[in-house]
């Protein structure tokens, strides 16, 4: 059930992807760590080694390795040279809070359903822009590109998420370092928009102060902004698949104010509600 409610608010991208044709003996060495994710390095020929804090880790094909972004490889090198695709992976929970420290890591195993035909796919959706020979620099040929991407990462999530992942509820919260009452309110947000602060912390039985310290630390955004991010996300689906007048959908969403509400979705979404619906609506939308 923990899980379910983790999955049905994570969101993946796609942050790098490129597939890495090195002779014997190359070598990148001091990679950086950059980000919040998780890398994934797939072998289709010949031997990945990578060395993480004074220990290597040799990937060979039919094997992936995952590692946190954050983390700062040491050396990675191929001596007898190798083919291998590197993919990186924003995981976020309702596009805030971070996944990938689930996955833990780093991570060397035998995946459960081959990663290389997806992590391939992936890659054909991304082209060279510059940058050095060994390690380029890429990005997704067009929007379209992004789009197809991301949804195989998803796939490729899905994949690590089953094989890797810690099953019981205490770890997740310990790697996330995360109370279960904030899991509970994200939840209780995004299926009940219309809920006020007041109600969400007399349910929580948290304190007003204590909400907004999580909310920061942990979103790093209030509770209110966040919950207007809901609302606005809810109200913006009740126009596209219903027929109820605008009014109503603000209301049914928690808006006590037909104008703040036109207000701030036409500043979020760029028209106002009525004529966003008739956009979506037309045809060739």
């Amino acid at each position: 059930m923990f899980d379910e409610a983790l999955l049905s608010g994570a969101e993946v991208a796609v942050v790098w992807a490129s597939l890495r044709d090195w002779k014997p003996g190359a070598v990148v060495r001091g990679w950086s760590g950059v980000g919040l994710g998780v890398g994934l390095y797939v072998v289709q020929a010949g031997v990945l080694e990578v060395e993480l804090g004074g220990k290597t880790w040799r990937v060979q094909p039919g094997e992936a390795f995952l590692v946190p972004t954050d983390l700062p490889r040491d050396r990675i090198e191929t001596p007898q040279g190798a083919q291998w695709l590197s993919v990186g992976l924003r995981v976020q929970f309702h596009g805030r809070l971070n996944l990938a420290p689930l996955l833990g890591g780093p991570q060397l195993w035998t995946p459960s359903v081959p990663l290389a035909p997806l992590a391939a796919a992936i890659v054909a959706e991304w082209e060279d822009v510059g940058g050095p020979a060994l390690v380029p620099s890429r990005r997704p040929k067009n929007a379209t590109s992004r789009l197809i991407a991301n949804g195989l990462a998803t796939g490729v999530f899905g994949i690590c998420w089953r094989d890797l992942r810690a099953s019981s509820e205490s770890a997740t919260l310990t790697r996330l370092d995360a109370p279960l009452w904030l899991w509970q309110a994200l939840q209780r947000i995004r299926r009940e928009p219309s809920h006020d602060i007041t109600q969400l912390c007399q349910q929580l039985s948290v304190s007003p102060a204590h909400l907004r310290r999580t909310f920061h630390r942990f979103l790093g955004q209030s509770p209110q902004s966040y919950l207007t991010e809901e609302r606005l996300r809810a109200a913006r689906q009740l126009l596209v698949t219903t027929d109820q007048t605008v009014a109503v959908i603000a209301t049914e969403v928690g808006f006590e104010s037909l104008s703040h509400f036109t207000r701030i979705f036409t500043q979020r979404y760029l028209h106002p509600p009525a004529r966003y619906r008739q956009l979506l609506r037309s045809p060739g939308a």
